[in-house]
């Protein structure tokens, strides 16, 4: 039979029956099955684990997840095939609810009351994503896949523009996609042990002065391992705003530093100012001040936000003019005089006629030269001097003014340019140029408990101990009706996967044959269905 011939030999098997054979079938069958009591798989049939980590599939048949960073974009086919798993997790638009939703899965009190076959399957594949995030990557991988779990777990997006192995500030938007809730920026920090918790200081001030936004919440997730695999994880969440900047670096150690050269109660009181209004006279006596600070790197983007302010105020604009600053054709801040209004009108006229969008590459940040150079051009002239940030500041005002990208994403990728830049300055000049990192240590933040409102997260316990407990509890809750289900519905995935990808076109043939028979024995068990359903 050649392969023609067994495709449709496949198709005609997994063919939709009458009714519909699918997995939302297979998930009613599974919740309405009764408890058989009898435990999953025989002894000689379990796979032998190691000491140092267990997870659920080597016991009980379940399909495994691949965790990636593709989890963290809504709308990847991978993202979209977890949503309905991960809709077994409750909390709603609450990090800490949500947390302790997987917590309390992870409790051996809470198992032995759980009552939904279904929900116990998602859970325990969502359980082993995470041990899979946590310990089948390298470290740098590691913390990328991490950060897609979480925007997964939180229904939000991963903000994953990496320029240079950098990232803007938050590392994910909680919610952003849960249909009328606020969306919650997040820095989360993946650390061994109790290590010390760091940030950009350049990057968080920028964050909280140009953005818009009056805090970042961090969380930080500490991993204690046994031997190379991650067996706990302890989780916390503490925020830093406008409302507690000044008493967060001055109680953080070496941070103290990063605020000096200016009055510590003159900035306290500017902070103050601005946390009660935004408005642009406060913003600019904040920045003002925030510039001569000694951690604030000479990249940081506040500089030109300033200089451009600057001349407004020379200007004598009024108030609501002042805006115009970000507004295409007004990149350094002054105002358009008439002939420029028109010429900047008929450019935005022709340029929609024309369809702006074929002017911009799918690669924003390449289009707009805010990539590293590639290795042969790193000895070529700095980096600025072939791109003028000017231009591409000048194009992502266009790119906004038609609809292109919003202005938070033209933030990001500003501040990628920013970090560039950084990068740059501090290579050429040493530590003097600025850009320090904050620093705080766990006593530290401790201490600062109501101060930063810091939110013990809980301790989610993955240790090859507390996972064998709970595979003897669910496996007795799930039946051996079901787990037979589940290890064939696993043998027909790996059979055809198998046959498609396996070069040796004989091996290729037996996998399609097993696949059909692991079929049929799908059918079979879905035949005695105790509830009498037609498939």
């Amino acid at each position: 039979m050649n392969k023609h011939e067994w495709d449709n030999s496949l198709l005609e098997h997994f063919a939709l029956k009458k009714g519909g054979f699918s997995l939302d079938l297979l998930m009613e069958m599974i919740e309405e099955v009764m408890d058989s009591g009898v435990n999953l798989l025989s002894e000689e049939a379990k796979i032998e684990s190691t000491p140092e980590e267990k997870r659920f599939s080597m016991e009980i048949p379940i399909p495994r997840l691949i965790p990636s960073e593709a989890w963290g974009d809504p709308n990847s086919q991978s993202r979209q095939r977890i949503n309905k798993i991960f809709a077994s997790i409750s909390g709603g638009a609450d990090i800490r609810k949500r947390i302790a939703s997987v917590n309390g899965f992870l409790s051996p009190e809470s198992a032995a009351n759980a009552t939904s076959p279904g929900r116990i399957i998602n859970m325990m594949m969502i359980i082993e994503s995470l041990q899979a995030a946590l310990n089948d990557y390298n470290a740098s991988a590691s913390g990328f896949v991490f950060e897609g779990f979480m925007a997964a777990l939180t229904v939000g997006k991963q903000i994953s523009g990496k320029v240079g192995g950098t990232l803007p500030i938050e590392d994910f938007i909680a919610f952003s996609e849960i249909e009328g809730a606020e969306g919650a920026p997040v820095s989360l920090k993946l650390l061994r042990g109790k290590g010390d918790v760091a940030g950009s200081y350049t990057n968080l001030v920028d964050f909280l002065i140009l953005r818009g936004q009056n805090k970042i919440k961090y969380l930080v997730a500490y991993k204690l391992s046994e031997g190379e695999k991650v067996e706990k994880l302890n989780l916390f969440a503490f925020d830093v705003g406008t409302h507690n900047f000044v008493s967060f670096m001055e109680n953080t150690g070496a941070s103290k530093q990063l605020i000096s050269g200016v009055d510590a109660k003159d900035l306290r009181e500017k902070f103050l100012a601005f946390s009660r209004e935004d408005s642009y006279d406060n913003k600019f006596n904040l920045a003002s001040l925030l510039m001569e600070t000694s951690g604030y790197s000479k990249a940081g983007l506040i500089h030109d936000w300033h200089k451009g302010m600057v001349k407004w105020r020379e200007a004598g604009a009024e108030e609501e003019d002042k805006s115009a600053h970000f507004k295409p054709g007004a990149p350094d801040g002054r105002e358009l005089t008439p002939d420029e209004q028109l010429a900047a009108a008929a450019k935005m006229s022709a340029a929609k006629h024309k369809d702006y969008k074929k002017t911009l590459t799918p690669n924003l940040e390449k289009d707009l030269g805010m990539l590293d150079p590639d290795p042969g051009e790193r000895e070529k002239k700095p980096r600025e001097e072939e791109q003028p940030l000017q231009e591409s500041l000048s194009r992502l005002n266009e790119a906004m003014s038609f609809g292109n990208i919003t202005p938070a994403q033209a933030f990001h990728y500003v501040e990628k340019q920013m970090m560039i830049k950084e990068k740059q300055i501090l290579l050429q000049e040493g530590s003097s140029a600025g850009g320090s990192q904050w620093s705080a240590s766990w006593a530290q933040i401790e201490r600062l408990r109501s101060t930063i409102a810091l939110e013990m997260y809980g301790e989610i316990d993955l240790s090859a101990p507390r996972i064998k407990e709970l595979t003897g509890i669910f496996s007795d809750k799930i039946g051996k009706t079901i787990g037979s289900l589940l290890e064939a519905v696993k043998n027909m995935s790996e059979n055809i996967t198998e046959y498609y990808s396996e070069e040796d076109r004989s091996k290729g043939s037996e996998a399609a044959v097993a696949a059909i028979k692991d079929t049929e024995d799908i059918v079979t068990q879905l035949g005695e269905d105790p509830m009498s359903r037609e498939i």
